[in-house]
């Protein structure tokens, strides 16, 4: 397929991997930070906003010393979701097709025989076996497959079971549902472009890492703003989260310090959660 037809596709992967599979937190760079903390003189305590990636690759665990004592400093935990058992259970049992469909049914038989090929290559098993996943959840087991597992939990996960070691609250932003009905608006015809340049996207998940790694999140935000199709889907998929785990943060942050983990994708920008809750009179300082 030529470039030029596969890059609105290309765009949106950016914004699937700071949702799909939640998995990767890394460390800050030159000027720029992915830890802030929150002030203001009308909060006892200051709390701390980290910025992730969600994905296994152990180079996402290379925290430095500030972001393990901002973490102890805070009473609780918050993240995109509360990771408990519970939700886990209600994620798997959401991820599976209504009675009568299957996924051969959703696609035409040259789409169902791309993916097939795609699914039977990452996992080595049978595409059969998965018949009756939603395509979203086809795409995060793939993705799940394709690139670095180098660690047995995701980051969340990490500091999920950290907080609760260290008998901390642990708390969602957001709910289960809330973020099953984003994935499950994503358009169908964007899975099956995955799908077809799958080679690309392992290349452009590289270059998020590189990015992130170096705390360029105005490049990575850049990433995502280059067409048409991505800012319509950016306005689901981060806008509107933005202001709405905006308003829940500042009512966390009031009631006790907090330590904050939600996607990098999520914290720069006009409409990004730092200059919002800048805006809703809080002081965010990078900590170096």
């Amino acid at each position: 397929m030529p470039k030029q037809n596969i890059k609105p596709y290309r765009k949106y992967y950016f914004l699937l991997y700071f949702l799909v599979f939640l998995n990767i937190y890394i460390l800050k760079g030159h000027g720029q930070s992915l830890l802030w903390r929150i002030s203001s003189e009308d909060l006892k305590s200051s709390s701390y906003l980290y910025g992730t990636i969600h994905v296994k690759d152990k180079r996402a665990f290379e925290f430095n010393d500030s972001v393990l004592s901002a973490f102890e400093k805070c009473n609780a935990t918050a993240l995109e979701v509360d990771l408990n058992a519970e939700n886990i259970v209600q994620v798997a049992q959401k991820m599976i097709l209504p009675d009568g469909l299957t996924l051969d049914s959703l696609f035409t038989p040259e789409e169902y025989q791309i993916i097939k090929s795609v699914v039977e290559e990452a996992t080595g098993m049978d595409i059969s076996l998965f018949n009756r996943l939603k395509p979203i959840s086809l795409l995060s087991l793939v993705l799940n497959f394709k690139f670095a597992n180098d660690m047995d939990v995701s980051v969340d996960e990490y500091f999920y079971k950290k907080a609760e070691e260290h008998d901390k609250q642990v708390i969602g932003i957001e709910t289960i549902d809330e973020q099953l009905e984003v994935l499950e608006n994503i358009p169908t015809e964007f899975v099956v472009e995955f799908f077809k340049n799958i080679e690309q996207a392992e290349e452009d998940f590289e270059q998020i890492i590189i990015l992130y790694r170096s705390a360029e999140l105005e490049k990575l935000l850049k990433l995502m703003q280059k067409d048409k199709a991505t800012v319509m889907l950016q306005e689901d998929l981060l806008v509107n989260r933005n202001i709405k785990m905006t308003a829940r943060i500042s009512k966390l942050i009031h009631e006790q310090s907090t330590f904050i983990a939600v996607g990098a994708g999520h914290l720069p920008g006009k409409k990004g959660i730092i200059s919002l809750l800048t805006e809703a009179g809080y002081n965010l300082e990078p900590v170096k």
